[in-house]
């Protein structure tokens, strides 16, 4: 196979793998009422603590109008709460509430366990290669 159709090959495979784990991980999020944006907020805000808008923005990748929207929905279900930023009067913190804290809380260790699962697979050294790999891929040169 030349390059360009082993690349196409991989393009299409790790497309695939990432549709199959995506669904297997995110499925039962539909049981708890939160979207994968919410519970994204929620983690990161869990093992971060408090981020400027802008900089959770990055963390769970997605644009600040979405993002906007995903924090109002928590704010209004008081899992989170903005406060200025002492740092950047222009700018807001966001921040779990003991509601939202013990929400991520109860969720993320059968989360972490379904992710877990989607690779079990692969042995310990297969999964480090793939990290390795995929970070490649993602910032090429480095």
């Amino acid at each position: 196979m030349n390059r360009e159709k082993l690349a196409l090959a991989t393009f299409v495979a790790l497309s695939r793998a990432e549709q199959t784990i995506s669904s297997d991980v995110h499925a039962p999020l539909g049981q708890t009422g939160l979207t994968v944006s919410q519970f994204g907020v929620l983690e990161a805000l869990f093992h971060l603590g408090p981020l400027p808008q802008k900089v959770l923005c990055e963390k769970v990748l997605r644009t600040p109008g979405n993002l906007t929207q995903v924090i109002d929905s928590l704010e209004e279900d008081t899992m989170v709460k903005r406060s200025p930023n002492p740092d950047d009067r222009r700018s807001f913190l966001v921040s779990l509430t003991d509601v939202g804290r013990k929400r991520i809380a109860d969720l993320f260790p059968p989360h972490s366990k379904r992710v877990e699962m989607a690779f079990a697979s692969l042995t310990r050294d297969e999964l480090q290669n793939l990290l390795k790999l995929l970070r490649k891929i993602r910032s090429p040169g480095s």
